[in-house]
């Protein structure tokens, strides 16, 4: 008898074109996925679904899938079958065994991205965050950026903030926080670096969102917009009219939760 499994993945997304399979010879970290799904339950995985879908080259430290498998593989030794047929950049954290009604996505309540940026403070390239974090090399007004977040939070029409690519009926989300916090990493080999992180918890998000409204809040940053341009595009829903979509490495998937 099968039972349905869900796992918590973390993965670079710098390798894959995206979480979900595409074919045509385009690597995706499901593809990965479901190969150490069928080294570890014997079989191709059924019922597969995922929390969302991450974009090529946008990291998680919390993607959630689900499946149903029928070896009775202990779930105490998923986290450890999973990992040694995964490759170093896709990991397994967590897995437990929930109903079999449960889906990923149709159950989460809420998801939360961060959006890194870095670089002002000296002007110099990080190596070891070039893969995760936006490389600015100016000195943005982070409090009147972190001001501008704040004005985002809230039940609206995000058309101004999404770009064209998946159609949706109703553009309508709630973001539940959107806040911007910055300092300086603590600890090696980072030490001293000074970075911000957007970090927006929403029941859903648009194609491209978060990585549109952190290239709306840069421009506020740099002086091109104000707080209150922030608002008036937000109610106009005209995307010419925001800032650019920034680009896809600096994005995270940090959590999915659910009741």
């Amino acid at each position: 008898m099968s039972r349905r499994l869900r796992v918590v993945l973390s993965y670079d997304g710098t390798a894959y074109h995206g979480f979900q399979r595409q074919g045509r010879g385009l690597l995706t970290v499901q593809d990965v996925v479901f190969v150490a799904i069928e080294a570890v339950t014997g079989s191709p995985p059924q019922r597969f679904a995922a929390a969302g879908r991450t974009d090529a080259g946008v990291h998680a430290l919390g993607q959630v899938i689900a499946f149903d498998a029928t070896r009775s593989v202990p779930t105490a030794r998923v986290v450890r079958a999973l990992n040694a047929n995964l490759p170093d950049d896709v990991s397994a954290v967590e897995a437990r065994e929930v109903g079999r009604d449960f889906h990923p996505r149709y159950d989460a309540t809420a998801k939360t991205y961060a959006y890194t940026f870095y670089g002002w403070e000296t002007g110099a390239r990080q190596a070891l965050l070039s893969r995760y974090a936006l490389f600015v090399p100016f000195q943005p007004d982070l409090e009147v950026m972190r001001h501008a977040a704040g004005l985002l939070a809230g039940s609206h029409d995000f058309s101004a903030f999404q770009d064209s690519g998946r159609p949706v009926a109703d553009a309508t989300r709630t973001i539940f926080e959107c806040r911007l916090e910055y300092g300086s990493y603590s600890r090696p080999p980072l030490a001293g670096v000074r970075a911000a992180h957007l970090i927006v918890r929403a029941d859903g998000f648009l194609y491209h969102m978060v990585r549109v409204l952190a290239g709306t809040l840069l421009e506020v940053g740099r002086g091109r917009l104000s707080g209150e341009d922030v608002a008036g595009i937000l109610a106009r829903r005209d995307r010419r009219l925001a800032g650019p979509t920034l680009p896809p490495h600096g994005l995270c998937l940090l959590k999915v939760d659910y009741e």
